[in-house]
């Protein structure tokens, strides 16, 4: 396959796709994190979403999480979905 070939294909799978960006983490990175959370103790945990998201996803050198929260109600949906599916 030629240089030229190969260019001219991931030309189009990015095309195809959207130019949409894949996502950094994966489903099984955000369970703990949506089970951790719908799962806290509100009197006697004091831990924020920001803080668990950074305990379970990194932080950037600044500390600032490497996702945003508004992140977490996104994959929150999936992740309950995910365990429903899982119950069922």
């Amino acid at each position: 396959m030629s240089l030229q070939e190969i260019h001219q294909q991931s030309e189009k799978s990015s095309q195809a796709s959207g130019n949409k960006r894949r996502p950094t983490f994966t489903l099984e990175d955000w369970m703990p994190v949506v089970e951790k959370w719908e799962n806290r103790d509100r009197m006697h945990d004091s831990f924020t979403l920001a803080e668990l998201i950074a305990e379970h996803l990194g932080t950037y050198p600044d500390g600032t999480p490497v996702v945003a929260i508004q992140s977490y109600y996104a994959w929150r949906k999936i992740v309950l979905a995910e365990f429903a599916k899982q119950k069922a």
